[in-house]
């Protein structure tokens, strides 16, 4: 009867096991009908149970095999060269960095985050064209938000809106916004140097009647990732990158003489002396910082409320991947140049009183007559003195380029023009400047150099990389460059 006993418990154990693998089988035959549909003109021999079973074996190969391609194919990302400079930027830092650093990377506490974005998103739910007046909203220059300054400002955009775009740019923006959920809901879960972009282009998209000041503002509000420190230095061999370096740039004699000649233009009564403005922009880069952006290609750089700016990541990852000495010096003045250029429009604010009290008023070129009664630009195209590109004059930064660059549009930059930039400080004389310019122009003309990704700067197809506020209108034939030669500007201006 022992015997016969265990003889049973044997066989009961055995079905039991049995029934447990059909399970197991049946659970896997259903998973791989759910990724392998099965016809009879497909049904592989064994059965179905063999099939899920080399389905899943399959799956888990493929996983293997992809991820084992995708890492030797050492990919770099934005993110990871923003990580890096990052990370270099710890053993860098003095006290005063640090408590920097903690203030960017501040959030919005957890308790409150749903609140808020369900207050931002109910408010653009809420829009409706008015007839009502609403006052144009105040954003001081140099002011850091928190979470209810924004919120209020916000609501007062919002009616500002209404009552300001015509009743199509209102139903197009409220349903822009409204499709952009997902950069709403991460407003908030941001870090504060991050949600300050974020804020700053939603304010700007209810502010402007300016489509491409909204399409670019719409652009930067996707923007993901952000470099919580900022650029303290850049080591381009000989030719480091650092706050000291800049000032002394910005300082020098070429920078100060394009910067007090664009600000005169937009500037009523401007009256600085240049040993004043080099305060002002020792000043600027003592108070304020460079970020870096994973921006979409087209947009180069943007100066904010804040007075900070923010730089394409862009030029980031071609450091740390261009190591040709040629291609370091480039991408430093691509850098240089970039900043130079938002440094414009931070001057603009930093020493007209008007716009530094309200940094949504937009910069207005006080004297039209010089742009024969339209409100663009012209540069000449550097290998084509027949064509020239059409930019907007009101544009502070546009206007500052057209000096710096001696009316010569830069849609590539070239390693004898960097190595110029490069000496700028070197140079006392605007004579001196645009005649050595020229020169190296004109020997390229004879000679074209090598154009690769690296020398792209400023492109001219459909999408142009550029300072936010900088997009290129259009190209016209000219007869000669004096065309592109704002009438005021007398000779005597050049020096």
């Amino acid at each position: 009867m022992k015997g016969n006993q265990n003889i049973k418990e044997i066989l009961n154990e055995k079905k039991t096991k049995e029934r447990s693998r059909e399970r197991e089988i049946e659970k896997e035959k259903k998973k791989g009908k759910e990724k392998y549909p099965l016809s009879p003109q497909n049904m592989p021999l064994g059965g179905e149970s063999s099939y899920a079973m080399k389905s899943i074996q399959s799956e888990n190969y493929y996983k293997e095999k992809i991820q084992n391609i995708k890492i030797k194919m050492n990919y770099i990302s934005v993110k990871s060269v923003i990580d890096k400079f990052d990370l270099e930027n710890t053993t860098l830092l003095k006290t005063s960095d640090k408590i920097l650093i903690d203030k960017n990377v501040e959030l919005t506490p957890d308790e409150y985050i749903n609140n808020y974005t369900q207050i931002v998103i109910n408010q653009i739910k809420s829009m409706k064209k008015s007839t009502k007046f609403a006052p144009f909203p105040i954003l001081p220059y140099g002011a850091k938000l928190s979470d209810i300054q924004f919120i209020k400002l916000f609501k007062e955009c919002i009616l500002y809106a209404n009552y300001n775009l015509s009743k199509d740019d209102h139903e197009k923006i409220k349903k822009r916004l409204l499709e952009s959920e997902y950069d709403l809901n991460s407003l908030f879960v941001s870090p504060q140097i991050l949600k300050d972009l974020k804020e700053n282009a939603l304010l700007t998209i209810l502010t402007s009647n300016n489509k491409d000041d909204q399409d670019d503002n719409f652009s930067i509000l996707k923007t993901q990732y952000n470099s919580v420190t900022p650029l303290i230095k850049l080591d381009f061999e000989n030719q480091e990158i650092n706050k000291k370096e800049l000032i002394e740039t910005f300082s020098s004699y070429v920078y100060i003489s394009n910067y007090i000649k664009t600000l005169k233009k937009f500037i009523s009564n401007f009256n600085l002396t240049k040993t004043k403005l080099k305060d002002y922009i020792n000043n600027y880069f003592i108070n304020h910082d460079i970020y870096f952006s994973d921006f979409p290609d087209r947009i180069l750089a943007v100066s904010i409320h804040t007075g900070n700016i923010y730089i394409n990541a862009k030029y980031l990852k071609e450091y740390y991947t261009e190591k040709s000495e040629e291609s370091q010096i480039i991408i430093r003045e691509k850098l240089i140049l970039n900043i130079a250029h938002e440094l414009n429009h931070v001057l603009l604010r930093e020493t007209d009183e008007k716009m530094k009290k309200n940094f949504l008023i937009k910069s207005n070129f006080k004297n039209k007559k010089d742009s024969n009664k339209e409100d663009n630009i012209l540069y000449v195209s550097k290998f084509d003195p027949n064509k020239s590109h059409i930019l907007n004059l009101n544009e502070s930064g546009n206007v500052f380029d057209h000096y710096f660059f001696n009316k010569f549009y830069f849609n590539n930059l070239f390693i004898k023009e960097a190595e110029f930039f490069c000496n700028i400080k070197n140079i006392k004389s605007m004579k001196e400047y645009n005649k050595k310019l020229n020169e190296i122009i004109n020997e390229e003309k004879l000679s074209p150099p090598l154009n690769t990704s690296v020398n792209k700067f400023k492109k001219l197809e459909e999408e142009p990389t550029r300072c936010i506020k900088s997009r290129i209108l259009g190209t016209k034939n000219i007869n000669s460059v004096d065309e592109c030669k704002l009438s005021s500007d007398s000779d005597e201006d050049s020096d």
